[in-house]
């Protein structure tokens, strides 16, 4: 009985640090490299297809330029997004009055804190009120 106890943990352990090594590698993007990204295509690829070796590197090759540019154009959208909200910043200050901007800007701040928290970097460590909730707030999905 103490070995099959023993059997039961030492499974459940290891089954528990799978799930949480492929949760943060999701979660981090670990796996998300252009190099990573087309070598698991790949190689999938190979062994669904049967693929010459000729033909793994050719088909590594067309999914590594096809990853490298996605992932450029990736950083161009991140690029434009920054600099509307630079200009968006510049445009609203203008607007603002300076009793204005101090409100607008703390309630900037909490609205950061917040997205923290729901992502788990913030200082509560994470969703620690449960599942995400709706609209109602009731985890209804009426």
């Amino acid at each position: 009985m103490k070995k099959l106890a023993v059997v039961i943990a030492m499974v459940l352990v290891s089954g528990f640090q799978g799930w949480a090594q492929d949760d943060n590698r999701t979660r981090r993007g670990a796996e998300r490299s252009p190099e990573k990204m087309a070598e698991r295509v790949s190689q999938r690829l190979a062994e669904q297809l049967d693929l010459s070796e000729n033909q793994k590197s050719e088909v590594y090759a067309l999914h590594l330029e096809q990853a490298k540019g996605r992932e450029a154009e990736r950083k161009a959208r991140m690029e434009a997004m920054k600099a509307n909200r630079a200009e968006l910043h510049s445009k609203m200050e203008n607007i603002l009055t300076p009793e204005q901007q101090k409100a607008w800007e703390e309630k900037r701040k909490e609205n950061r804190e917040k997205m923290q928290q729901r992502r788990g970097k913030g200082p509560r460590g994470g969703n620690e009120a449960g599942p995400r909730q709706g609209r109602r707030g009731d985890n209804s999905r009426k």
